[in-house]
């Protein structure tokens, strides 16, 4: 698995060898318990309530475990590069 750095920009491809859609600036990066992601993270990830996240994050990563170590990445969306 890729490891972003804060302070540096990234394409944002929906295929691995697509066109960028857009970039992102990574900035924050910081470890913690699948468990304790807050109410504020869970909209922030497009998802209304616990139970909500959770049936997204089992149907993408095959279960929830609460006390799973997870990277957690912030970013802002920058203007494409020309």
């Amino acid at each position: 698995m890729a490891s972003y750095q804060v302070g540096q920009v990234y394409s944002i491809k929906d295929r691995w060898f697509g066109k960028a859609e857009g970039y992102i600036l990574i900035t924050r990066k910081f470890q913690q318990r699948l468990g304790d992601i807050s109410p504020e993270d869970i909209r922030k990830e497009g998802y209304r309530d616990l139970d909500e996240f959770k049936v997204a994050w089992i149907k993408i990563n095959g279960s929830w475990d609460s006390k799973r170590l997870v990277t957690v990445y912030e970013f802002k969306l920058k203007e494409r590069r020309k």
